[in-house]
């Protein structure tokens, strides 16, 4: 029962382990989310309060600093990906405090009315970023600066689709940024501060904020109360404390509690039993010993192989609307193809995108445009040196706000992919538009206007 810590070659952002486990030590790790894959058999992992079941296909992500184990009645054979958080703090300053889970609790799953079937294609897409980054370690095929991309791209995947709060939204709908900062900042402060008296006070101050206002944001993205949570980190902390030679009243005072009583409540809430209770088990546990096996990627390559056949899905359907994750498989098709068929196209490749599709207006009509998507669709153009085609289908929209949303998509995209991409790509405007709005003839000359030497084509789709 011990912190294990996770050595990352040349602060690299992932690391790999392949282990045959049948009784695994009780252990935690420190700036790191771990995922498990069992690609042999099945497994049960103890995670603090939760025991979960893993077959084969299923994975599991284990938080940072979580303590658990792994147990096996076959000696599955499992891989195990370390995700240093260090590595992504820079560009996700809060990711050490995020929770991730790819399942909803039972208890929470009949009133969540989350669209399972999107949260079944989100595992399927992930798992084959997960088949994929290993099957490179077995088989490179690509420069390590394309595996560096996939694998930024499991970990974006992951913040994005598998955070709990993300998890629990609607019809796939996604967080602000801003609300997502804001609750992460708290939980932070909770961890950092347990052991002290927290108050509504002490985060409408630092958050600027009113607490009618905190009511609502934290309604509208929690399943449990403030006060909830903060007893939720303290139980949490209290198990580490646990494992020490300490008392039950030094552990409930050293977490913040200000009566025994109070802390006996809200862990048996979580673990559903009483602390020494549960000491008792993870000694019990710890005094059977542990028979695991590390392995090396040459021991399974049949066994990895097998399962890759099994459960690596490509969907090269590339005429359907698509969500995010989808297009990372997408990403992963055009991947593999282009490794393999590239260097014997002689032929211009093209990508065509269309702005306007990824985007939604806002009650007061303003634009909104799905970054998160064009990012992906931009970098195959930057990966595969596609030419990229900007098709500018503006059906519907008014030839008096036309040129101000163009404005805004090509000041954004200057902005996020320099003015070198923009340049040197093809601009195509759909004729029909002239049928509609008379549209034409403004957008063409607002392109010549804003670039000298666009590159503009008509086209008619029937």
């Amino acid at each position: 029962m011990r912190l294990h810590k996770v050595q990352f070659k040349d602060d690299e952002p992932l690391k790999i382990d392949i282990k045959s486990i049948s009784r695994f030590p009780i252990h935690w790790h420190e700036d790191v989310t771990e995922i498990i894959l069992p690609i042999k058999g099945s497994i049960d992992i103890k995670a603090n309060f939760e025991e979960i079941h893993l077959e084969e296909g299923d994975f599991f992500f284990i938080n940072n600093k979580t303590i658990h184990s792994i147990t096996s009645e076959d000696g599955s054979v499992v891989l195990i990906f370390y995700i240093n958080l260090d590595y992504f703090e820079d560009q996700f300053p809060y990711v050490k405090y995020m929770f991730f889970r790819n399942g909803i609790y039972e208890e929470l799953l009949e009133k969540s009315g989350v669209d399972l079937e999107t949260k079944e294609m989100f595992k399927i897409h992930f798992r084959n970023l997960l088949i994929s980054v290993f099957a490179e370690i077995l088989n490179p095929s690509v420069t390590n600066q394309m595996y560096h991309k996939i694998l930024h791209k499991l970990v974006y995947q992951m913040i994005y689709e598998f955070n709990w709060l993300q998890l629990l939204q609607e019809n796939g709908d996604f967080i602000s940024s801003i609300h997502l900062d804001r609750y992460h900042r708290i939980v932070k402060f909770i961890q950092e501060n347990y052991s002290q008296k927290i108050n509504l006070d002490d985060i409408v101050s630092r958050e600027f904020i009113t607490k009618t206002y905190f009511s609502h944001f934290w309604k509208n993205l929690s399943t449990y109360s403030f006060s909830e949570r903060i007893n939720y980190e303290r139980v949490l902390q209290s198990e580490f404390l646990l494992l020490k030679n300490m008392t039950i009243t030094e552990i409930s005072n050293q977490c913040g509690f200000s009566d025994t009583k109070y802390y006996y409540r809200a862990f048996k809430k979580w673990y559903g039993c009483m602390p020494l209770e549960h000491k008792e088990k993870c000694f019990s546990y710890a005094s059977k010993g542990y028979e695991y096996e590390e392995l090396t990627p040459s021991d399974i390559e049949v066994i990895f192989e097998n399962y890759m056949k099994k459960f690596f899905v490509i969907d090269n359907s590339l005429d359907e609307d698509t969500d995010f994750s989808s297009l990372i498989n997408k990403y992963l098709y055009f991947k593999y193809y282009y490794t393999i068929h590239g260097k014997n196209l002689s032929t211009d490749k093209y990508l065509i995108l269309d702005p306007f599709k990824y985007s939604s207006f806002t009650e007061d009509g303003k634009i909104k445009f799905n970054w998160t998507i064009m990012d992906l669709l931009i970098n195959l153009v930057i990966d595969f040196e596609f030419i990229l085609q900007i098709k500018l289908n503006t059906d519907n929209i008014d030839r008096e706000t036309v040129n101000k949303y163009i404005d805004i998509f090509l000041d954004n995209s200057i902005n996020r992919y320099g003015i070198d991409v923009i340049k040197s790509c093809h601009f195509l405007i759909n004729y029909r538009d002239s049928l509609i709005f008379d549209n034409t003839k403004p957008i063409e000359k607002f392109l010549t206007d804003r670039f000298n030497d666009a590159n503009i084509s008509y086209y008619i789709e029937p």
